[in-house]
């Protein structure tokens, strides 16, 4: 760390002092519609999942271990 001018730390940031906190509210704002994305799609796969899996099981003549292997493997 240098310091630039009397009172101000190069790499820490104003208000809270903390290293690594985000720069800007558009930034946490980016994350966290980031992070919204991704459990919306993981949702949405897991119910397209859950819709299809008795057909799965159906055409693949699956017993119950092998469709709940299904459904758990991606969390694995």
């Amino acid at each position: 760390m240098k310091v630039r001018r009397q009172g101000t730390v190069e790499g820490v940031n104003a208000p809270t002092g903390q290293a690594g906190s985000p720069q800007s509210l558009r930034e946490a704002g980016t994350a966290l519609a980031g992070l919204s994305a991704v459990f919306l799609f993981e949702m949405l796969d897991n119910s397209i999942l859950n819709v299809a899996l008795p057909t799965i099981g159906r055409e693949l003549s699956a017993s119950t271990t092998v469709l709940q292997w299904v459904t758990g493997v991606p969390y694995v």
